[in-house]
């Protein structure tokens, strides 16, 4: 499955595909009502998906309205408290080393403000899988590591919002939200799977939790959210002291902004990027190192972003594969500096122990120095 994932990023060089955001309601304060907004009715199935289920390519690609990350139905007067508590949530999440999971993931969790939930008060993240239904439907399921709850879309109290052509061309993804009795879970998921029989995928995606009085069901205005990235075939561990070379990845990157100043009532943005990094494998005596940079970065609306350099990173040898992780930095147009986090993991082997990883997944973050403006997400690369 790898080549013909590599001749399709070739076949469009890697350019990203802005996506053309239009909002089904306003930043929703009392809920919304169609295109998925709060949970509880039937999933709904598009068929064919929208952009002609072919993969969202060319100018006259227009993708569907997104929900928004508040896109629930909050009280008035929890609504500041929420904006707040999220964006707190994304100065952390910025600013955490990543967690690396034993299934093969990596990702953020940012633990909750409350007691009331000591199952989701975890540092543990949640990662997103992929796969084809017996329709041929692409669905996504988000697990949390040591348990074996899983929310999917196919589940009666989801309802979700089908993102072709996200966060490139050659990859799908959802849009969801689910009203459960602990919370309401919000997620953007998105996978390069090619079809049911692809055993070499990536996935990446970000979440928002919205906690739940477990005695009155009602918000309680305190919020978890995480980003994570995840493969199907985590590069064998044992390979990597062997590996020798240096090799270059590309692939797209998404992500949201959280920007807590210029817009206070609208403070979160979908982001869309790329990312480039350059492995280090040296000569079989140490497990190199690994750096890169996220580029190309827009919000919706067009508004480009600065470049976040993602500084030179250890890879590490564990049972769960090659990781790493390191710090980011960006300087804005007037001068000012974020830092935080990024990491990642080494996917797909080859025919032989010597090969090089023929992929790359992971998350990245930066926050500036007031926590007033915060950048989180996850990318998939491909080896050049």
């Amino acid at each position: 499955m790898r080549n013909a994932k590599q001749q399709l990023k070739e076949k469009t060089s890697f350019s990203l595909m802005l996506l053309t955001f239009a909002l089904v309601c306003v930043f929703a304060l009392t809920g919304c009502g169609g295109g998925g907004g709060g949970g509880g009715g039937a999933a709904v199935m598009p068929d064919p998906m929208p952009g002609g289920g072919t993969g969202g390519t060319g100018s006259a690609y227009t993708p569907p309205p997104r929900m928004r990350m508040l896109d629930v139905e909050i009280p008035a007067s929890l609504v500041d408290t929420v904006i707040d508590e999220l964006a707190n949530d994304f100065r952390r999440t910025a600013r955490n080393l990543p967690a690396f999971g034993t299934r093969g993931g990596i990702g953020y969790t940012t633990k909750t403000s409350t007691n009331n939930h000591p199952d989701i008060q975890t540092l543990e993240p949640y990662f997103f899988d992929a796969e084809y239904d017996a329709n041929g439907q692409l669905q996504f399921s988000r697990t949390r590591e040591s348990t074996s709850f899983t929310a999917s879309t196919t589940d009666p109290e989801v309802s979700f919002n089908r993102l072709n052509g996200s966060p490139a061309a050659g990859w799908q993804g959802v849009e969801t939200q689910a009203d459960y009795s602990p919370a309401i879970f919000y997620w953007d998921a998105f996978s390069d799977i090619e079809n049911a029989g692809d055993t070499d995928y990536l996935s990446i995606g970000y979440w928002a939790i919205y906690l739940k009085d477990t005695n009155t069901g009602e918000l309680t205005g305190a919020t978890s959210m995480g980003v994570s990235a995840n493969g199907s075939d985590p590069f064998t561990a044992s390979n990597l002291a062997g590996l020798t070379g240096t090799a270059t990845y590309e692939g797209p990157a998404s992500g949201v902004l959280a920007d807590r100043v210029e817009n206070s009532a609208d403070p979160f943005h979908y982001v869309t990027a790329k990312a480039t990094l350059e492995a280090n494998f040296g000569d079989g005596n140490a497990l190199g190192t690994i750096s890169g940079r996220i580029t190309e970065a827009r919000i919706e609306g067009g508004e480009d972003l600065p470049d976040m350099n993602l500084g030179a990173a250890s890879i590490t040898n564990s049972d769960s594969g090659g990781n790493f992780r390191g710090d980011t930095s960006v300087t804005t147009s007037s001068g000012e500096t974020l830092s935080g986090s990024w990491g990642g993991k080494f996917f797909g082997n080859g025919a032989s122990a010597t090969d090089q990883p023929g992929s790359i997944a992971g998350t990245f973050g930066a926050t500036s120095t007031d926590g007033n403006v915060s950048v989180v997400g996850a990318f998939g690369a491909y080896k050049q």
